[in-house]
């Protein structure tokens, strides 16, 4: 049946089916979001999740030129998303007051939740051939995934994550098939994931073994796969310049007293 649409109007059905999952997505964002607010003394409140409000103090901190900090004058690093906590820095720094500062997050977080949908669309495609009930079957299945909805709703930076994650995975796959070889700089930005969450070097390690298997040659690309700890070694070079530990003091929280634990 496909192959009987024009290639015009499959353009136009595909955007269609792309637009569709989208307003529904965003229509249950608008929903939660609405939610996790309150109304105090007339003026209505938006609130992320507590871990994430966490991040949004050393944000405020930082835009107020106290640093990244939660308490001004004590430098305990206390968040494990320096990457997220960069961009609730800049939504501060916009001028966002203290009642939507959070919705200005989620509003973020929700046009990243998009990118998902045409990341994961885009990789789709890359796998193979894809009917348009395929396509319109695996957006709604995004559109509908209550963890999609979840961490964007409530801020996290897990919705981050994952676009760059998918987004890397086909750009990688692109590359691999267009040129034989993923590009330095994709190399360079699967680093950025445990910058946006630091338990995430497996889902670099991830991206660079697709990037060794997919290449035409695999030596010269494993040998590239140093270029992915650039951004890592820079953010720790930072961390330990300014909190002087190698680890945020998360991780001293949760695994210091958990026998077994390997991350």
């Amino acid at each position: 049946v496909s192959r009987e649409i024009p290639v015009s109007q499959r353009r136009a059905l595909r955007a269609f089916l792309l637009t569709l999952p989208t307003l529904l997505l965003l229509a249950w964002l608008a929903a939660v979001t609405w939610h996790a607010s309150v109304v105090i003394d007339q003026v209505r409140y938006f609130y992320l999740d507590d871990v994430q409000m966490i991040s949004m103090r050393y944000a405020r901190h930082l835009a107020d030129g106290q640093g990244l900090v939660w308490n001004p004058g004590e430098r305990v690093e206390g968040y494990s998303n320096p990457g997220w906590v960069i961009i609730m820095t800049a939504i501060h720094l916009a001028g966002a007051p203290a009642a939507k500062a959070a919705l200005w997050v989620k509003v973020v977080a929700a046009a990243v939740a998009i990118g998902i949908l045409i990341a994961s669309l885009r990789l789709a495609r890359l796998s193979g051939p894809l009917s348009l009930a395929g396509e319109l079957t695996l957006l709604l299945a995004l559109a509908m995934c209550a963890d999609v909805a979840f961490w964007a709703a409530n801020g996290f930076e897990t919705t981050l994550l994952t676009a760059l994650f998918v987004w890397l995975l086909a750009r990688v796959t692109r590359e691999a098939l267009d040129r034989g070889a993923p590009r330095p700089s994709t190399i360079i930005a699967a680093g950025c994931l445990p910058v946006i969450r630091s338990d995430a070097h497996l889902l670099s390690l991830a991206i660079v073994i697709v990037a060794v298997g997919l290449s035409s040659d695999r030596r010269k690309v494993a040998r590239s796969a140093l270029l992915a700890l650039a951004i890592p070694i820079a953010h720790l070079a930072a961390r330990v310049a300014y909190y002087g530990d190698l680890v945020p003091n998360t991780y001293h929280l949760r695994y210091d007293q958990v026998p077994d634990v390997w991350i």
